[in-house]
């Protein structure tokens, strides 16, 4: 069974971190730009509130996840969105 949950990216960073590498192999649009994510710009993102993060998880062992900016839309303001 899995496990769909709301974590914090900063404490599951490292855990993550051999997901997100697969995933840019398998889908990246500029295989030849180094992977590179700005992990304090992330962590001051979550902090902010900016940032959702979302786990999926068999037997205790993350399977996937989701990452997604929440803020408020550029041309509606009052209208807080969020973008993977």
């Amino acid at each position: 069974m899995i496990a769909f949950t709301e974590e914090l990216l900063s404490a599951t960073w490292d855990e993550m971190a051999p997901l997100m590498l697969a995933h840019w192999r398998e889908i990246a649009h500029y295989p030849d730009i180094e992977l590179d994510p700005d992990k304090e710009g992330y962590a001051l993102a979550e902090s902010a509130g900016l940032v959702r993060f979302y786990t999926a998880r068999a037997d205790g062992r993350l399977v996937g996840y989701v990452i997604f900016f929440v803020r408020p839309n550029m041309h509606y303001r009052a209208s807080r969105q969020a973008a993977q």
